[in-house]
């Protein structure tokens, strides 16, 4: 299977990168907020915000570990069965897997920008 780099896969990477950058950035800013008032309410330690932040990141890693993995088993596999027939498709390849690792934490970080959102208006 032969894969090239064509400008409009480069701007579909570069449109979804922008998505997850801006909505991490929402999320940091309303987090800060939620965070802001749980110090001075004295109950950050143990508030629900810093728990969830904890455990939606532990998650988002663990999932982005699983995506890179069955990436790289999928480039062994085309490997060794189909052969490459052209330089630029083991690079496609391996941003492919960049691509896969990442995915789960730009879905958390939409999914968090979307519920801090509803819980600040």
């Amino acid at each position: 299977m032969e894969v090239a780099v064509t400008p409009q896969r480069l701007i579909s990477w570069q449109v979804e990168l922008f998505g997850t950058a801006l909505a991490a950035g929402t999320t940091i800013a309303l987090r800060s907020i939620a965070i802001a008032q749980a110090i001075t309410a004295g109950k950050w330690p143990e508030s629900r915000e810093s728990r969830r932040m904890v455990t939606e990141k532990a998650h988002a890693f663990s999932a982005g570990m699983v995506a890179a993995t069955l990436e790289l088993n999928r480039i062994w596999l085309r490997m060794a069965l189909a052969g490459w027939r052209q330089q630029s498709a083991l690079a496609t390849a391996w941003l492919d897997a960049a691509q896969a690792a990442g995915k789960p934490a730009g879905i958390a970080a939409r999914r968090n920008a979307r519920r801090l959102k509803r819980r600040s208006s």
